[in-house]
């Protein structure tokens, strides 16, 4: 079962069902050509609309239609519609015993133990990060896993493209939001880009863009408008 990195509050809001979808940046594109040569479409000359400008799919698994110009352009996508991953969250160690290890989970603190798998024994050993009491490095192992989801929905799109009714699927926090949107404060079909957004959509839109920018690698912050994969999803049992 392939698994998903989360940090804390998003794990918290998989967790309560209040996010059900995530972005990924896009990183990779794929065969492009030009004049017969392939190249990365970011090296494109500024007027991709010049006769002679080919294109075919070989490893890209998604088209974008960008207004009259079609073509192909493609990242290591990892989700399909259908896959059912686990959540790879932060977790802390406790105690480590001989054969057991006792940790919590730091999205909500919420503790658990388990016995210690054999590929972290080496040697007779207990693997230092496990034996030390660290944190678990780049998230909870399988073993540990809580919370699972399945893919219902892959789309790309660009970063400031999303609207404020996949915010909320983002698993931001509002408070009073049935009525700011019952009030319409909040039209949801609005993306964050608009202009003339009021001062509730502002607040919202710098949530996002601190919660986006917060983990993003640089040239893949807010300000880049970058092409993202969006993963629909919807909370499962394991």
């Amino acid at each position: 079962m392939k698994n998903i990195m989360m940090n804390k509050e998003m794990a918290k809001a998989t967790k309560n069902k209040t996010k059900t979808n995530t972005r990924r940046a896009v990183t990779k594109y794929y065969d492009i050509t030009w004049d017969g040569r392939i190249i990365d479409i970011d090296s494109l000359p500024g007027d991709i609309k010049s006769e002679g400008f080919h294109i075919f799919e070989k490893k890209c698994p998604l088209f974008y239609s960008e207004e009259k110009d079609n073509y192909y352009r493609g990242d290591n996508l990892k989700y399909d519609v259908g896959d059912k991953l686990w959540i790879r969250e932060p977790v802390k160690i406790d105690m480590c015993f001989t054969e057991e290890i006792c940790f919590h989970y730091l999205a909500d603190n919420e503790q658990d133990k388990m016995t210690i798998p054999k590929r972290f024994i080496k040697d007779g050993f207990i693997v230092d990060w496990m034996a030390h009491c660290n944190g678990v490095p780049n998230g909870c192992i399988k073993e540990m896993a809580r919370i699972f989801v399945e893919i219902t929905g892959v789309r790309v799109e660009k970063l400031q493209n999303i609207t404020f009714k996949d915010v909320l699927k983002e698993g931001i926090e509002l408070k009073n939001r049935d009525d700011l949107i019952k009030n319409d404060m909040l039209d949801l079909s609005k993306t964050l880009s608009s202009k003339n957004l009021g001062a509730v959509e502002i607040a919202i839109k710098n949530s996002f863009i601190k919660l986006w920018n917060s983990v993003a690698p640089d040239k893949f912050k807010w300000k880049d408008n970058r092409f993202v994969v969006v993963y629909d999803f919807k909370k499962v049992e394991s």
